[in-house]
């Protein structure tokens, strides 16, 4: 029981947060009839969320940088991904 809860770190909660959310959008992704499509509109609206948080983010005090990971992680989860960066930034 001790092995279990010295794996529950926020570091790891983090991780398991990410990939339920990719296997969710990947799920979803794949009953689309055009998935590409899809996928992009997701990136798009994420890049277009992690743009507004990035530049009007200073109001509710979460401005993310412009970094590999935050456009990685709102490019490929979308909108999702970027709450889940404000969720990690005012939780941890």
């Amino acid at each position: 029981m001790d092995k279990l809860i010295s794996l529950l770190t926020p570091n790891n909660l983090l991780w398991a947060a990410a990939i339920l959310i990719l296997l969710f959008l990947l799920r979803e992704y794949r009953r689309q009839r055009h998935p590409i499509r899809v996928f992009l509109m997701s990136s798009g609206s994420g890049l277009a969320a992690l743009l507004l948080a990035h530049f009007f983010g200073d109001v509710i005090g979460f401005s993310p940088p412009f970094s590999l990971f935050t456009i990685g992680i709102s490019a490929v989860l979308g909108v999702p991904g970027v709450l889940l960066l404000a969720a990690i930034h005012f939780f941890l």
